[in-house]
C-alpha cells in the first residue's frame, strides 16, 4: 500500500523587489527544526517550522508594513484547505 503524503504550496511577495517566490512544502520536509524559504533578491525570507505535533509556525514578511509578522496555524488547516492567507497585524491587509 502506498500513501501519498500531505503536502502544500506556500508564497510570499518580497516586500524588496516584488517577486513572488513559491515552493512545495510536503510533511516529511518539515521533520527538520525549520525550513526557509530565500527570495531571488537575497533580501527576504519565509521560515516554516513544526510547533509540536499538531502546528506549524510560519513567520513572513509583510508587503503591507515591512515588518516580518509570525502567524500559528494548525496542520490541518496548513495542509488541508485550499488556500488561506496571513493578515498583517498592524494594517490588517491579507
Amino acid at each position: 500500500m502506498l500513501l501519498d503524503p500531505k503536502k502544500t504550496t506556500v508564497a510570499y511577495r518580497c516586500p524588496y523587489c516584488g517577486c513572488g517566490v513559491l515552493a512545495p512544502v510536503g510533511v516529511f520536509s518539515l521533520t527538520s527544526d525549520r525550513m526557509r524559504l530565500n527570495c531571488a533578491c537575497k533580501q527576504s525570507h519565509m521560515d516554516i517550522a513544526r510547533v509540536g505535533e499538531d502546528k506549524i509556525r510560519l513567520s513572513t514578511p509583510c508587503l503591507a508594513c515591512g515588518a516580518t509578522h509570525t502567524h500559528t496555524v494548525s496542520n490541518s488547516v496548513f495542509f488541508g484547505k485550499d488556500i488561506f492567507a496571513l493578515n498583517c497585524t498592524v494594517s490588517g491587509l491579507d
